[in-house]
């Protein structure tokens, strides 16, 4: 025989699979923006080593021909950090989203278990109200058996 399951409990499962998915989906936001973050360091660090290259070149001197071609290459390089910066934002900007639909998700669960409480109150307040009825009742009749008696 199942459980009875009530449209509460239906509502929670849903909000639990919900915020299970945006957790999950936060972790891979994450993951996103730590390798756009990484990538754009290496950009960084890799036009440091090409500038120190071309200033150890030109100390030693350089033809014309070769400083213009590492002076395209710095631009072209200069591009691809500009990229991969936009990259880097746009999954700074997803994230927060992410986080965004995680908290939303979070708070939906979080006031059905609200709700499942205050249910779980009444329903041992009221359980607690009928017991107490029962025990008055059985008093009372108690005490009308040993009051009838002693007429």
């Amino acid at each position: 025989m199942s459980a009875k399951h009530s449209p509460l409990d239906t509502l929670i499962n849903l909000a639990q699979k919900r915020t299970e998915s945006a957790v999950r989906s936060l972790g891979e936001l994450q993951t996103q923006r730590n390798q756009a973050g990484h990538q754009l360091e290496a950009l960084y660090d890799y036009k440091q080593d090409y500038r120190q290259r071309l200033q150890n070149a030109m100390r030693n001197g350089v033809p014309a021909a070769h400083y213009q071609n590492y002076e395209q290459f710095l631009t072209v390089l200069d591009n691809v950090i500009d990229q991969q910066h936009k990259v880097v934002l746009t999954a700074d900007q997803q994230l927060e989203q992410g986080r965004e639909q995680w908290r939303q998700a979070k708070r939906k669960l979080d006031s059905f278990d609200t709700l499942v409480q205050r249910q779980q109150k009444t329903i041992a307040l009221q359980q607690q109200r009928r017991e107490q009825r029962q025990t008055d009742e059985q008093s009372i009749r108690a005490y009308l058996r040993a009051g009838a008696g002693t007429f």
